[in-house]
């Protein structure tokens, strides 16, 4: 009778206990970013941002440009952390790309819709627009 009074109680106490996690901060990704006719673009600017949920708050962010092959190469970034088992008591991570070029259009794209398919990045001739860091993620 004691035990099905207390299994309330016991069930809760896991709850709230914080708990240590290796949490990637950035991915590593190796972009390449072409023209419409499968042409490397060397000099365009990669921009990869990290958005931290639940609060949209920013992270790590990196630029980088592509070489003379149409390549732009970024490490990853891990680290311990300490997260709770409370309701927003754990960050989640989410990553961005913007690529941009002089006379092409700026292309904005998900990390997870790169990843999927891991093509390069298409950039069509056009009017190119200065990347800017992203509000939120849909």
């Amino acid at each position: 009778m004691r035990v099905t009074r207390l299994l309330p109680l016991l069930l809760l106490l896991p709850a709230g206990c914080a708990y240590p996690i290796y949490k990637q901060l950035k991915p590593a990704a190796d972009v390449s970013v072409q023209d419409a006719n499968g042409m490397p673009i060397a000099g365009a600017k990669v921009h990869l941002w990290t958005i931290v949920f639940p609060h949209s708050r920013r992270g790590l962010g990196e630029v980088k440009e592509t070489d003379t092959s149409g390549n732009a190469r970024f490490s990853s970034k891990s680290e311990w952390r300490v997260e709770a088992l409370v309701v927003h008591g754990y960050d989640v991570f989410a990553w961005r790309w913007c690529v941009a070029k002089p006379g092409y259009e700026t292309r904005h794209l998900s990390y997870d819709d790169w990843l999927n398919t891991k093509s390069p990045i298409v950039l069509r001739e056009g009017i190119s627009q200065p990347c800017k860091e992203p509000e939120t993620f849909g």
